[in-house]
């Protein structure tokens, strides 16, 4: 169990830092709304009363936050009057209340630092010292480092970090790295190169961590099963560790793309014109066309695929398929904002900025035809979509309020 003193230091520093995001989350909703009010997304009195509880929130969270600075610096204090106490006279710390007696950072992150020589020489001390905290191993004198038994327990305490402070001679033993690779793949990176080749070693490090592959020997990155399994567990994402021969596996490329279609822009250059291969990825993640081939963002299919997937994924595409008109109206269709990636004829096709401006309001005409933007039904077109958003959006309020009843609807 952590110490009352140090769990409640753990919560004020996650306190805190719950203030901070909540400030700048306030902070973005707070130009998001300003935005809004610009573009005419919102009326005028909505934008004005969503602007002052913004301001009103955030007046709020700034002022907690300040209570909790100061709390926490107070806290901090007596943590800094008793280290220094302890360093004048160690036999303060008998006087201690019971919390900071056993406070780990206190005492073990200060005690290699203040004891005697001689006290640093004492395996049953630095024995107990990464028992509570493996890093320490960092500090320690260089005997212990190539202490096998206080190594391991260093590994095992520091979830594998503490590999890299031990001796070389360690970092050649094959328990002593598994310890490490099975808690943390990353650990991988500070084991002998010869380790480094290991092939059940590195199965274990790929399975904690993919992207350990990294660190692998090349002759493991060239391995179709280490690679596989690295890709499994990364997400896909490990592929740009593999060996080139991989990369331009078809089937190790599809099952990378499949994890995540982001993972095309690792494939190999052969691949990202494989039809299938970019199929899947842009299926996945629409924004991986960028990484597909000129042919495969001239390939219809694809492409509405990916817009379908995401319709950003239109800026993408070549000139051709920003052209078409089925595959703008498809991207327009789930956000009317696309029509900027849109060619310039359907920019000025007034069929196309009609669907686009009805499903994405008054801002959409930034990106018509300079002539089209003062279109009368156009801009009715727009002010009816806000007009149905604020609508929708009075209707869930009521139905919130209605079921006031329920302790899980509350009103933003």
């Amino acid at each position: 169990l952590q110490p009352d003193h140090y769990a409640v230091a753990t919560a004020l520093k996650d306190s805190l830092t719950a203030v901070r995001c909540t400030m700048d989350l306030l902070e973005s909703e707070r130009e998001i709304v300003q935005l809004a009010r610009e573009r005419c997304w919102l009326v005028q009195e909505m934008a004005e009363e969503l602007e002052s509880r913004s301001r009103s929130m955030l007046t709020t969270v700034r002022e907690d936050g300040i209570l909790l600075r100061t709390v926490a610096e107070e806290m901090n204090s007596s943590r800094k009057a008793y280290r220094r106490a302890i360093i004048v006279n160690r036999s303060v710390i008998k006087q201690a209340e019971l919390s900071l007696q056993c406070d780990q950072e206190v005492v073990f992150g200060w005690a290699l630092d203040h004891v005697s020589t001689l006290r640093k020489c004492d395996r049953n001390f630095i024995k107990t010292v990464v028992e509570a905290n493996g890093e320490a191993l960092e500090q320690v004198p260089e005997e212990f480092r190539h202490d096998r038994e206080i190594v391991l327990l260093a590994v095992q305490q520091s979830e594998g970090w503490a590999l890299q402070f031990a001796a070389e001679s360690l970092k050649c033993d094959r328990e002593v790295v598994l310890a490490a690779v099975s808690r943390s793949g990353w650990a991988l990176e500070h084991a002998a190169e010869e380790l480094k080749g290991d092939h059940a070693l590195v199965m274990t490090a790929v399975k904690a961590d993919g992207e350990s592959l990294e660190f692998a020997a090349p002759e493991l990155k060239r391995d179709p099963e280490v690679v596989i399994a690295a890709i499994v567990r990364s997400g896909g994402m490990a592929l740009q560790a593999a060996a080139e021969e991989m990369k331009n596996n078809r089937s190790i490329a599809l099952a990378a793309v499949s994890a995540c279609g982001l993972a095309l822009e690792h494939v190999g250059a052969s691949l990202k014109a494989d039809r299938q291969i970019v199929l899947v990825a842009v299926q996945g993640n629409g924004l991986a066309l960028e990484h597909a081939a000129p042919a495969m963002q001239s390939n219809r299919e694809v492409v509405l695929a990916a817009v379908k997937s995401n319709p950003t994924a239109l800026r993408f595409a070549s000139a051709q398929m920003r052209a078409n008109r089925e595959v703008v109206r498809v991207a327009i269709a789930k956000d009317g904002y696309a029509l900027m990636h849109a060619s310039l004829d359907l920019q000025k096709d007034h069929e196309t900025v009609l669907s686009a401006v009805q499903e994405g309001g008054s801002g959409v005409l930034e990106y018509a035809a300079p002539d089209l933007r003062e279109d009368e039904g156009l801009v009715t077109a727009a002010e009816a979509c806000i007009a149905k958003r604020h609508a929708a959006a009075n209707i869930e309020e009521s139905d919130c309020w209605q079921g006031s009843g329920d302790p899980d609807c509350v009103k933003l």
